[in-house]
């Protein structure tokens, strides 16, 4: 792999070309900062100097190394044969991407086993919640799931991350309609008719309604038809090597105020390119790392991060729960952009 390493001094990057090998398709820069011990992880050399400027997602080298031998550790990246690694690229048009001598999985038997366990516990959570009220509760439904008309083929591959959480999440019972503020499960037909997809296959799994008083983004007539919460590429088309993403769109942007940030403090909104900071607002950058994350190459936060931090904001009483769940309408989550609460809604930084 071509690879540079960069060190930070005033305020140019200089490069020192570390040993390439011909033909390489993949450029990237491991950068460290002989001043601060950090250092982080670039995809593409064409924003080294602007991630320079802006000091996202430079992280404690031993952070960083912490988080390599916690994705082997957990199956996310394993060590490949020399007479595949040998071929480069694509040993197989099943296999993931890889390079030499390491292969990215696109997901891992605890990826799936995290997610089924942080909505268990989000719904666990609201149930207890609701168990306090002096207000009769509504009687347990079945999640959509449940029934094997939600997984078609085409939508759903049985070797995708998205199959095995749904269905690892398809014998749960609910007695509430609200697993966040705003934001619901979809009925079987409202889920089977949202596939939305753009660049890869992006699956809509809980549902957003939206009131007359739900503020919107005039300029984008689009933007209601993606609203939701998705799994990000189900099925990767490219080196994107994470299947269990999260993504959250909202229909309006928040992060104009200056308040709301990405776990690696990138704040909402802002031109990667421009060197001051200049937040603009997002509709899909809440809860998301970043770029880059200092570890890996870009992608979505793994879903059961987001998952936790809502089971948290309901058992620290953050968000306000009746019997029909999580009170309150979409417009809760301008509260990211606040003085007061913009804390509750970042992540713990991670790969």
């Amino acid at each position: 792999m071509d690879s540079l390493i960069l060190q930070k001094k005033t305020d140019t990057c200089y490069s020192i070309p570390a040993q390439s090998r011909a033909r390489t398709t993949l450029w990237v820069l491991r950068q460290f900062d002989l001043h601060t011990s950090t250092a982080t992880f670039i995809p593409d050399y064409n924003y080294s100097v602007d991630i320079c400027d802006h000091r996202w997602g430079w992280l404690p080298l031993e952070d960083i190394l912490g988080g390599y031998l916690e994705m082997i550790d957990e199956g996310k990246v394993t060590a490949i044969p020399r007479q595949i690694s040998s071929q480069r690229g694509y040993a197989d048009p099943a296999e993931p991407p890889h390079v030499t001598p390491w292969k990215m999985n696109a997901y891992t038997t605890i990826d799936v086993r995290k997610a089924i366990a942080a909505m268990k516990h989000l719904i666990d959570a609201i149930e207890a919640k609701i168990d306090r009220l002096a207000q009769p509760a509504s009687e347990y439904v079945d999640l959509p799931w449940r029934n094997p008309a939600a997984f078609p083929e085409e939508l759903i591959p049985e070797s995708s991350f998205a199959y095995e959480f749904l269905k690892g999440i398809a014998e749960l019972r609910v007695r509430f309609r609200y697993i966040a503020p705003g934001i619901r499960f979809p009925t079987l037909d409202e889920f089977l008719n949202h596939p939305y997809y753009y660049g890869h296959q992006s699956l809509q799994i809980l549902q957003i309604e939206t009131t007359d008083s739900t503020p919107s983004d005039p300029p984008d007539p689009g933007a209601f038809q993606y609203i939701g919460v998705h799994i990000s590429d189900v099925v990767p088309q490219s080196k994107f090597h994470f299947t269990n993403g999260f993504q959250l769109e909202l229909p309006f942007r928040i992060g104009a105020n200056g308040f709301a940030e990405q776990s690696s403090g990138e704040l909402l909104g802002v031109n990667i390119s421009d060197r001051h900071e200049v937040p603009k607002g997002s509709r899909g950058q809440l809860y998301q790392t970043g770029y880059p994350n200092g570890w890996t190459d870009y992608h979505d936060v793994r879903i059961h991060k987001v998952l936790e931090n809502w089971a948290e904001m309901v058992e620290s009483e953050a968000w306000e729960i009746y019997v029909n769940g999580v009170v309150g309408g979409i417009e809760k989550f301008m509260d990211a952009d606040t003085e007061e609460h913009w804390e509750k809604y970042v992540l713990i930084h991670s790969w």
